[in-house]
């Protein structure tokens, strides 16, 4: 670590890392819980289950923790692959903006807009202003 900014750059990539994989769960829960946590922990009444909603539900899911392990690939080497963090810096911002676009013309509910699409933006941000506090994209000084 060359700073404080990459140590907390890694470690944010790290821990937003852990927090998408842990999805690889829904990939293969059972659709009668998936249908109950929507109805009785999310309070958005009965899932309409059918082919095409449990296909999103997995396959979403299944990117989820593609991308999270995208975090770990980008971790171990920030400097070296520091193309890498600004493409998930980037494209974090832009998914989070689109599922709050997506979240409010569906009519979920405001928790969900902002727990889901304002924080995805928010750690797309956070992302970005580490790594260009820590400068890892710059090239090194020969002084």
């Amino acid at each position: 670590m060359r700073n404080r900014a990459e140590f907390f750059l890694v470690w944010l990539l790290r821990v937003n890392g852990v927090a998408m994989v842990c999805a690889v769960f829904a990939v293969f829960m059972p659709a009668s819980m998936m249908a109950a946590i929507h109805r009785e922990w999310l309070g958005l009444g009965e899932l309409p289950m059918g082919p095409v909603v449990e296909y999103l539900a997995r396959s979403v899911s299944a990117f989820y923790v593609l991308f999270g392990a995208l975090h770990f690939v980008a971790a171990a080497d920030v400097r070296g692959r520091a193309f890498l963090v600004r493409f998930i810096a980037l494209a974090t911002i832009i998914l989070g903006a689109a599922f709050v676009g997506i979240a409010i013309f569906a009519g979920l509910p405001w928790w969900w807009v902002v727990g889901e699409g304002a924080a995805t933006v928010m750690m797309g941000a956070a992302i970005l202003g580490l790594y260009l506090a820590a400068g890892v994209g710059k090239p090194e000084r020969e002084d």
